[in-house]
């Protein structure tokens, strides 16, 4: 829906990479590679550090000179090009193609010294390619500079290709797909799990590669110009994609069965799930068993776990719990470990959210994992999660999330670390944050980022290691670090960093970053590419497709002019959308406009109307909105009575608010009322509030005040200070020093002003009253 406002008017095809990258300056000459046989992981930083993509590919050229085939090679074709081959060798040495095609061509030329001396390296970095744990689907992927390299190891281990298929819909650090390789010897599928985009980012010399868009655009290109060639794994992981773009369910399952009519098996899974989740939808299963059927038929693991669940849940057919059970069995022997029944659990999963496994996959489960199916085993730790949330990992169960194969990306450790989060143990959490974090988490490595910049232990914070580790977040898909990156970079008046630091996030639809985007075209940013009209478009297909608070910032703009031209008329048809369908924060907008006169003409009846609508609901943004409105703007002595009362009985709302609970303590600490003021009860409305703010601990002083505690009162009001100054120093730190401009100044030094009032309020044993009027 939105991805197209964020792509860059730059080359697509598997080639992006060549045809966006910038001119090379002169570099110095490259240190000597280790050797390959006995330091693989050496070359591949070597690779890593001193290889060109925009070189590396050209070479691969050469395959089809030679008339490679991952099996066999011309050997005329080997004697012409013997200089090309090893020049592309030198250029991509860790290339398992390439290593491959010098073994195959020596072979075909009779030269069995020289196919010795061309195994050795091959060998080598085969091995290190399956030293990660890549069975597991949280052990890290095998690392290939191209696909040619995939399937060139998977012959190299004298396995069969069978099929292929994509595991993620958004790039997170690596853009994984899995391989089902047959074993011949063991009669049983493998399923190996490759990335070649991170290695891709690795070699590539632009300067574009900083931020996570490039990763994206690198893998979207890559699959759109396979799917155009008809490639069936492309074909198919596009169709997942194009269908979670439509609205309408029954043309979600038509894309989905186009993309397994072509032979994909991921499209059949997501179309499992999309008629679980639309139990009305008629004829939701029709076509799937003869979709799936053929490669089922041919014995292929997957499909045949995919067709046993269509058996077992009554998808397309009627419900036949024999034949499910038959075709299951006859997957477990075909997949290796079992993993037909791990496979079919996920799917389960999936369409049951939230619901423990029934007893006889929970023995299918436990068979595969006693048998050493990692997957498994994570498998029983999150169905004991379901089944029991609130207990703590076992010692068993904190020794496997803790081993390599659930850690390729750190999730096993963030795991571990949610639940020493829950349990109450913070310092545990960290630590397991911390270790998740360096093992590749992006979501570890945003929470350890948000310690970093924010923790409530300031001693600890590390500004520029918090915005590291924000930026490995936001290569990771953290969307969040991606907002934090660019909210940053606008505080440096950096627009056009803030931008490409939003363009990933609004590429996998994060709302809130399609919202800042949005702004950043409607205020015509310098350095940003889009245009007001852009930003005006963007908001209304954001507020088409249900994001009421699309909706709702585009109303504020046409109220305030901000940005845009006034237009009150079509802010309320903006805002009353979203209100009559039940949003609360727009039915809370809405009528603070008919109050506050953003319309014309206060409106006291409706306004208040509206806001009742959500306080009926029990929401506290509705009950503030409307209580601050009588008590700091009607602000007769009935309004503040009551105003008082409707604070008071949203106290005990599910979901209070820091908001409310400090405006409800500010009332009543700081009026100049007796028959009102309450100084106690305003301070006990402050426990409410979770890591208070400044302005929220300024509250939390005059409370103390009111309450006749001055030296807690002059205590709090110090910290205020004292955390005001802080945060200055570190915003103009992230400034560069750079000055702000006289009106923001004024601002800034008026409030401090206020602060140091207070404060000597405080110390002469006097409170604060600030409502007189």
């Amino acid at each position: 829906m939105t991805c197209r406002l964020m792509q860059r008017a730059c080359a697509t095809g598997v080639a992006l990479a060549l045809a966006c990258a910038h001119a090379h300056a002169a570099t110095p000459a490259k240190p000597a590679m280790p050797d390959v046989a006995t330091d693989p992981a050496g070359a591949w930083q070597w690779q890593f550090d001193h290889g060109d993509y925009a070189q590396m590919w050209p070479g691969y050229d050469v395959l089809a000179k030679v008339g490679y085939t991952d099996v066999a090679v011309d050997a005329d074709g080997c004697k012409a090009n013997a200089d090309a081959l090893q020049q592309a060798i030198d250029k991509a040495p860790v290339s398992l193609a390439l290593r491959r095609a010098a073994m195959l061509c020596a072979e075909a030329v009779g030269d069995d010294a020289a196919a010795e001396r061309a195994l050795v390296p091959l060998a080598a970095l085969s091995k290190f390619a399956l030293s990660g744990g890549a069975d597991s689907p949280m052990g890290p992927p095998i690392r290939v500079l191209r696909h040619n390299d995939v399937y060139a190891l998977v012959a190299t281990m004298g396995l069969e290709y069978r099929y292929e298929y994509y595991q993620a819909l958004h790039m997170q650090r690596t853009f994984p797909f899995f391989v089902a390789a047959w074993d011949p010897e063991k009669k049983v599928e493998r399923h190996l799990r490759f990335d070649w985009v991170d290695s891709m980012m690795r070699t590539i010399r632009d300067p574009e590669t900083r931020y996570p868009h490039y990763r994206t655009q690198l893998a979207n290109a890559g699959v759109d110009a396979n799917a155009k060639g008809n490639i069936t794994a492309a074909v198919d992981y596009v169709a997942w994609r194009d269908s979670r773009m439509l609205p309408d369910p029954a043309a979600r399952v038509e894309r989905l069965r186009q993309g397994t009519v072509a032979g994909g098996v991921v499209s059949p899974h997501v179309w499992l799930i999309a008629c679980a989740q639309n139990p009305a939808l008629e004829k939701c299963g029709d076509g799937f068993v003869d979709a799936v059927l053929p490669m089922a038929e041919r014995k292929f693991a997957l499909p045949m776990t995919l067709l046993a669940y269509a058996y077992n849940e009554g998808v397309g057919l009627p419900r036949d719990a024999a034949a499910g059970k038959r075709l299951l069995d006859a997957a477990d022997q075909r997949w290796e470990r079992k993993g037909a029944s791990v496979y079919y659990a996920v799917v389960w999963r999936e369409a049951h959210p939230n619901t423990a496994y029934p007893a006889d996959l929970r023995a299918r489960i436990d068979s595969a994992a006693s048998g050493g199916n990692e997957s498994a085993k994570l498998l029983q730790v999150f169905d004991r999660i379901t089944r029991d949330p609130k207990a703590p990992f076992s010692a068993a169960e904190v020794a496997l999330l803790s081993t390599k194969a659930q850690n390729g990306t750190g999730f096993g450790l963030s795991l571990l670390s949610a639940g020493a989060k829950e349990q109450g143990a913070q310092d545990k959490a960290l630590d397991y944050a911390r270790r998740a974090a360096q093992a590749g988490s992006p979501d570890a490595q945003a929470d350890v980022a948000w310690q970093l910049i924010y923790g409530a232990d300031r001693t600890q914070r590390d500004d520029a290691e918090g915005e590291a580790m924000l930026v490995r977040a936001a290569h990771g898909a953290s969307n969040w670090a991606g907002r934090q990156l660019a909210t940053r970079a606008m505080v440096r008046e950096d627009y056009a960093q803030a931008w490409n630091w939003l363009r990933d996030p609004g590429m996998n639809d994060d709302t809130d970053a399609l919202m800042m985007i949005a702004a950043l075209f409607i205020e015509e940013k310098k350095g940003v590419e889009g245009r007001k009209a852009d930003g005006v478009n963007l908001l209304r297909e954001l507020g088409a497709g249900g994001v009421a608070a699309a909706n709702r910032t585009l109303a504020l703009r046409l109220i305030e002019g901000n940005g845009l031209p006034k237009d009150v008329k079509e802010a309320r048809r903006l805002l009353t959308i979203d209100a009559d369908k039940g949003d609360h924060e727009s039915q809370t907008q809405l009528g603070y406009q008919l109050l506050h006169g953003g319309f014309g003409a206060v409106d006291e009846a409706e306004g208040t109307k509206w806001m009742q609508r959500a306080i009926a609901d029990r929401d506290a943004a509705g009950a503030d909105g409307l209580a601050y409105w009588l008590f700091f703007t009607k602000a007769t002595p009935e309004a503040r009575k009551r105003a008082l009362e409707i604070w008071r009985a949203s106290m005990d709302f599910d979901a209070v608010g820091d908001g409310l609970a400090n405006n409800y303590a500010w009332a009543l600490c700081t009026i100049d009322d007796p028959t009102l003021r309450d100084g106690k009860t305003g301070l006990a409305a402050t426990a409410k509030i979770d890591n208070p703010t400044i302005g929220e601990i300024d509250t939390i002083a005059a409370c103390h005040a009111a309450a006749g505690d001055f030296a807690a009162a002059k205590a709090k009001q110090q910290e205020v200070i004292d955390l005001f100054a802080a945060d200055l120093a570190a915003a103009d730190k992230l400034r560069g020093g750079k000055p702000r401009d006289k009106d923001a100044q004024k601002q800034i030094d008026d409030q401090l002003a206020t602060f140091r009032e207070r404060l000597a309020l405080y110390a002469s044993g006097k409170d604060y009253r600030a409502s007189k009027q």
